[in-house]
């Protein structure tokens, strides 16, 4: 009767560690409230879609943001004006100020979502004005594609050594969450055998 109840103890801090541990290993990105996102576009004085025609960088910021960063500038051929301010509304193009973050960097943010933009790129998206001149409302989370190149262009490659980097983690944190789910479904198959011993001894 000893034995079993220590044995309970011991998959019982089984199970806790390894949840524990799932939960410290897992990174979770937390999206913004989607109603939230429609008031600011709504709250958007300049609303339009159109195609991406050009795409350069303004000032690197890599030093400010411990990191490869770039304050970017896309112009934008404008096919409908949905919303505008008067001075906008006849407008054929208009540049937009945007902080671009390679895809390769974006799991070390939470909560965000990046701007993911290349030339000939057909998008709508909401704008107002910002310290540079129009900018998302919201970051990535003010554009929707509606025509996406599927041949990406990343303006600032990821290093060698961060890919490998990148690539084991991804590699370790995958085997990982194997094993938590094993050993949890492992821990529940213990305790049902317990229990139904227990039974049989009665």
């Amino acid at each position: 009767m000893i034995r079993i109840k220590t044995f309970k103890s011991i998959t019982a801090l089984f199970v806790l560690s390894i949840i524990i541990h799932a939960l410290f290993a897992t990174n979770i990105f937390a999206s913004m409230d989607p109603a939230e996102i429609k008031k600011r576009h709504t709250e958007a004085p300049f609303h339009i879609t159109g195609e991406v025609i050009a795409d350069v960088k303004i000032k690197d910021l890599s030093e400010e943001k411990d990191g490869a960063y770039q304050l970017r500038k896309m112009t934008i051929e404008i096919d409908k004006v949905i919303k505008s301010e008067d001075s906008e509304a006849q407008a054929t193009s208009v540049e937009v100020f945007y902080s671009y973050l390679p895809s390769w960097r974006a799991r070390e943010y939470v909560g965000g979502k990046p701007m993911d933009i290349t030339i000939n790129d057909v998008i709508e998206i909401w704008l107002d004005k910002g310290e540079y001149g129009w900018e998302p409302v919201i970051s990535g989370y003010s554009v929707e594609h509606i025509k996406y190149i599927e041949n990406r262009n990343e303006p600032i490659p990821e290093p060698f050594f961060h890919y490998m980097e990148r690539t084991m983690a991804t590699s370790i944190q995958y085997n990982l969450s194997g094993v938590v789910m094993i050993g949890i479904a492992f821990s529940i198959l213990v305790m049902f055998y317990i229990g139904f011993r227990k039974r049989r001894t009665r």
